[in-house]
């Protein structure tokens, strides 16, 4: 995990700078953003992402909250009109979760957020 360091003064304001970004965005679009949370996690029930607090301050605590972030973006899977079974379901999995990290990618570059996301 790389932590942005405290006595690093700009990496913290970059981090603070692109979590503040980040989130402003997500409320703008609905989405409630807990930080103090035990896990990172999408619930579309209730339009909330929540961000696990112990990866505070880290550039991981960022592209996890981008990859929730895309999860809330990306479209319906393709392979959602297949009958259900295990297999399927799987593809379903692997396809959401390369799409979140991929529009959560193209949220960052939109957002023009942490040069390293």
């Amino acid at each position: 995990m790389t932590c942005l360091s405290e006595n690093n003064s700009n990496e913290l304001t970059e981090f603070e700078s692109s979590l503040q970004i980040i989130v402003q965005y997500l409320n703008e679009n609905g989405i409630e953003v807990n930080l103090n949370s035990n896990s990172f996690k999408y619930c579309p029930e209730t339009d909330t992402i929540t961000c696990n607090k112990r990866t505070y301050g880290t550039y991981k605590f960022l592209a996890s909250l981008l990859h929730e972030a895309g999860h809330v973006l990306q479209s319906e899977s393709t392979f959602h009109t297949l009958p259900k079974c295990k297999k399927n379901n799987i593809a379903v999995i692997i396809e959401q979760e390369y799409t979140a990290w991929t529009e959560g990618l193209h949220l960052a570059k939109q957002l023009n957020v942490l040069s390293t996301a």
